[in-house]
C-alpha cells in the first residue's frame, strides 16, 4: 500500500491510542494530520485495524463512565473573606449549574452507550445466532400453498375461494 501523507507506519498504533485515551475520531485524525477519506480507505483494507478501533472505542466508553462517576462527586464551593482570611465552604449547586451538569452527564452517558452498546446501553442488545438449513425448504404447488395458508394460525387475511364466470 502506498503511504499517503500522514499515514506513517505507526499511524495505526497512534490512532488507536488516541481513541482509547478519550479523543473523538475527528480530533484524533486532525492531530495525526490525516484526511477522512484516507482513513476510511485504510480501514476498508485492514480488518485487524478495524478490530483495534472497536477495542479502543470500548476502552473510551469506560473513560466516559469514569467521567460520569467523577461528576457525581463534584463539590460546589463558595469563598468567604472575613478579617483578611479567605475560607472555602461547601454550598448547594445553583439552578444553572444543575442544568449544565445534567447536560454533561447525559452527553457522557450517550457517548458511553454509542462506544459500547453491549455494556452501557439500556436494555442492551441481544445477539442470536441463527442457522438455517436451506435443504429443508421446497417449493409448494399453488394448491398446497393455499392449503398451508388456510391452516396458518397467524394468517389474518381470509382466503376466499371463488370461481370466475364469464357473462354472455
Amino acid at each position: 500500500m502506498e503511504l499517503i501523507k500522514g499515514l506513517t507506519p505507526d499511524f495505526k498504533d497512534n490512532y488507536i491510542r488516541l481513541i482509547a485515551s478519550g479523543h473523538v475520531e475527528r480530533t484524533a485524525l486532525a492531530f495525526l494530520q490525516v484526511e477522512w477519506f484516507d482513513f476510511f480507505e485504510m480501514c476498508s483494507k485492514d480488518p485487524e485495524f478495524r478490530a483495534g478501533i472497536d477495542a479502543a472505542r470500548k476502552a473510551r466508553a469506560d473513560r466516559w463512565v469514569d467521567g460520569i462517576a467523577d461528576s457525581l462527586n463534584k463539590i460546589y464551593e463558595v469563598e468567604i473573606e472575613k478579617d483578611g482570611i479567605t475560607t472555602k465552604y461547601e454550598r448547594p449547586p445553583n439552578k444553572d449549574e444543575l442544568g449544565r451538569d445534567k447536560l454533561q452527564f447525559e452527553k457522557m452517558r450517550f457517548l458511553a452507550q454509542a462506544d459500547n452498546p453491549e455494556k452501557y446501553a439500556q436494555g442492551g442488545k441481544v445477539k442470536v445466532a441463527v442457522d438455517i438449513d436451506m435443504s429443508d425448504f421446497k417449493l409448494l404447488s399453488p394448491q398446497e400453498s393455499i392449503k398451508v395458508l388456510n391452516n396458518d394460525p397467524f394468517n389474518k387475511m381470509a382466503v376466499i375461494d371463488a370461481e370466475i364466470v364469464k357473462e354472455k
